[in-house]
């Protein structure tokens, strides 16, 4: 069974943001948390910045869970289109947003 264009659309909306967030947060645990290159970060809490640029570590930590978070999403992304399920398309593109909307919202707080 083929599946839609919109299907075909949405499965590739799905990779390539799951994909670009998984790399962008995962690319920042590596920088931060295992190659300890700290330049330009401004840690230690003060100013206008989010509660996890307190430490290195705790920041290194946040950009590990967001990162394997949009990993599982673009692993099931690519599980769906192998399998060619029907309505997966949608709910991981809805899952997606909801995971950029909190990150966001993370940030902000």
């Amino acid at each position: 069974m083929r599946q839609s264009t919109t299907n075909w659309l949405l499965l590739c909306l799905t990779v390539l943001l799951s994909g670009f967030f998984a790399f962008m947060n995962l690319h920042e645990f590596i920088v931060v948390g295992v190659q300890k290159r700290t330049g330009g970060y401004p840690f230690g809490g003060e100013g206008p910045f989010p509660w996890y640029y307190k430490t290195a570590q705790l920041y290194a930590n946040v950009c590990l869970g967001f990162g394997l978070a949009f990993l599982s999403l673009l692993v099931s992304s690519l599980l769906c289109f192998l399998r060619n399920k029907k309505y997966m398309p949608g709910i991981l593109l809805a899952a997606i947003i909801f995971l950029i909307i909190i990150q966001i919202l993370d940030g902000q707080s």
